[in-house]
């Protein structure tokens, strides 16, 4: 490896490690952190909601019955009227409006204008407000009616308006269809319309048929007749000289039942808000909790012959639920965190003692924590922020590095280059061969020294070779070898000095 890959990769363990380090001491810390707060975050969070779900629970479930006790007192008042004036002389006779005539178009109250509650389904299954009247009612008999039997009763009911508008003025919102079925096969209801279809015999529908078979205020859910709407129909029993003659009714939009609930706009859209009852002793619900209006219930377009099929409130936690159900009966209104539909969720439930209706709004656990997953989320996405610029600064920083690397590094390696050539010069014999360093330092000073090297090394290549052929001429000198002299030996030596 070269000095400058070495200089190199010293400078960027020198630079990037501590940041290296820190920075994942960092984004631990700040996991950790962010995790740790948004679980106590969560936790309060819910708590808090936990008390404002209940709260408004509590609250909606008093509106509840405070709305269907005004219904059933609104219901008497309306079936002691029909019962007064049934019981009475007929007024003068009057010409009424029969639905044909709404139908037809040709002759119709003044007042007749497309209806902001009232809809029907247009052409291609959209939905058309349906015209109505609030200063008539509508007439209607069934085919098997005698007219001519039906002319007094007409008129004994021609005043009716009067008490439906009084009726209605109490819950403009709410009541949808006002109506009174009798025996005979006539049928009145308010606020004025057409629409009925072929068919349609009020005598056979659930609400006629259950007023008459319990003889008492009943409360049933049906499709309605005109606008295919779901209803929450009351109705109860009408008589005449204490016999049964009809039934008279008060239609409840169900729609409209979940405008009573006051949630914050960031749940309204999740939750799921049911009215439930506890079905009477006798029936097929008996004990089971009956679910007497929900959002699934609101579709509408299906045919007004078909029964609404109810559903009963269930869970895929049992055990919560015959908790739940056990909290209800004693009238304890709560909230319970439960599984809905396969995923956690909050039950808000208020009592529903005495077999009255009780609601139930069930809220996904995610949307109660969203708040505290965002805020977490939040801090996850700062932390990833915090982590890219790191990694922006750490390039940024190997960039400095290699710059750094790449000119310190020459300033280095460049003199040692020259040195190099310089003693390559001089191994070949160029005793000449001298470096230009002039970095100010330490190379420098070993490039004055190498300049310095070449004539000393010259001198002493030249004295070598003097003294080389000195020893060769005084090699020269002596004789080959000893004289030769009788009786004598001759011996000699000769020791040449470096």
């Amino acid at each position: 490896m070269k000095i400058r890959q070495k200089f190199l990769t010293l400078l960027l363990v020198i630079a990037l490690a501590p940041m290296a380090i820190g920075t994942l001491v960092h984004r631990l810390s700040s996991y950790r952190l962010s995790k740790r707060m948004a679980a106590e975050f969560k936790e309060a969070l819910t708590a808090r909601e936990q008390r404002l779900l209940e709260r408004a629970v509590a609250d909606y479930g008093n509106i509840l019955n405070s709305k269907k006790e005004m219904i059933e007192l609104a219901l008497v008042l309306q079936a002691r009227e029909v019962e007064h004036r049934l019981a009475s002389e007929p007024p003068p006779y009057t010409a009424p409006f029969f639905a044909g005539d709404y139908d037809e178009g040709i002759r119709l109250p003044p007042d007749m204008e497309d209806s902001t509650m009232h809809y029907k389904l247009g052409d291609g299954g959209k939905l058309v407000p349906k015209k109505i009247t609030y200063a008539e009612q509508v007439y209607f008999k069934t085919g098997d009616a005698d007219a001519f039997a039906l002319t007094e009763d007409i008129a004994r009911l021609s005043t009716m308006p009067e008490v439906y508008r009084q009726v209605h003025s109490t819950n403009p919102g709410l009541i949808y269809w006002q109506y009174t079925a009798l025996e005979s096969g006539l049928h009145t209801s308010y606020p004025g319309h057409g629409g009925y279809p072929a068919g349609f015999d009020p005598r056979k529908r659930v609400w006629y048929e259950g007023a008459k078979k319990a003889d008492s205020l009943v409360w049933v859910n049906l499709y309605d007749a005109t606008t295919q709407a779901v209803t929450l129909t009351a109705s109860m029993p009408v008589r005449r000289d204490g016999r049964f003659v009809g039934v008279t009714a008060i239609d409840v939009l169900s729609s409209r039942i979940f405008d009573l609930l006051e949630l914050p706009a960031y749940w309204a859209e999740f939750a799921d808000v049911k009215m439930v009852f506890i079905g009477r002793p006798g029936t097929v619900f008996e004990g089971k909790p009956v679910i007497m209006a929900q959002k699934s219930y609101k579709k509408e377009g299906r045919s007004w012959q078909e029964p609404l099929e109810l559903q009963l409130l269930d869970s895929e936690d049992k055990k919560e639920l015959k908790a739940l159900l056990r909290e209800v009966d004693l009238g304890r209104p709560g909230v319970r965190r439960m599984r809905h539909e396969g995923r956690e969720a909050m039950w808000a439930y208020g009592g529903g003692r005495d077999g009255r209706p009780f609601p139930v709004v069930i809220l996904p656990y995610e949307t109660i924590i969203a708040q505290a997953t965002d805020a977490e989320k939040h801090v996850m996405e700062e932390a990833f922020k915090d982590l890219k610029m790191t990694a922006a600064l750490m390039l940024g920083v190997i960039g400095v590095v290699v710059g750094l690397a790449f000119t310190r590094a020459r300033s280095l390696t460049l003199p040692i280059s020259k040195l190099a050539d310089g003693a390559r010069r001089l191994i070949a014999g160029d005793y000449q061969a001298k470096v230009d360093i002039r970095t100010g330092d330490e190379l420098q000073d070993l490039g004055e020294i190498f300049n310095a090297t070449g004539p000393r090394l010259r001198e002493h290549q030249q004295m070598k070779q003097d003294l080389e052929l000195a020893r060769e001429i005084q090699q020269h000198l002596p004789p080959e070898g000893p004289p030769h002299l009788e009786g004598f030996h001759i011996a000699g030596q000769s020791v040449y000095s470096e």
